[in-house]
């Protein structure tokens, strides 16, 4: 679909990241599709809402930009501190595995469940 395009649906994925979370949460790109939110959320509810917010509003953004026999999807994971990890490193991990098994489950997944995981688009 060339350059322009994959350039307009990176920028439309990462404003729709943007546009769902809160001021005070921070979106850092890990690397290549992989970005982490981190959230002060009190519970995995709360957590998976977020996620799934985010996961529908990429879809959303991104896709609008794509034909329509194309699809792109986000599969996330969470991971929610204290119960999935004790230390900064460890839920990244848990974060991570849940992404895994997100991926695995098929597309459009969440899984697991305040550090969220996604590979972008």
């Amino acid at each position: 679909m060339g350059r322009e395009t994959g350039e307009a649906v990176s920028v439309a994925c990462g404003q729709a990241r943007r546009e769902r979370t809160r001021g005070y949460d921070e979106l850092v790109r890990l690397g290549g599709d992989e970005f982490v939110v981190v959230a002060p959320i009190p519970d995995v509810l709360e957590a998976r809402r977020l996620a799934e917010e985010i996961r529908e509003h990429v879809a959303i953004r991104c896709n609008a930009l794509l034909p329509p026999d194309w699809a792109l999807t986000a599969e996330i994971g969470v991971a929610v501190f204290p119960d999935a990890a004790s230390d900064p490193e460890s839920l990244l991990r848990a974060a991570h595995l849940a992404t895994d098994r997100a991926k695995s489950s098929g597309p459009d997944a969440v899984h697991g469940g305040v550090v969220v995981s996604w590979p972008a688009c």
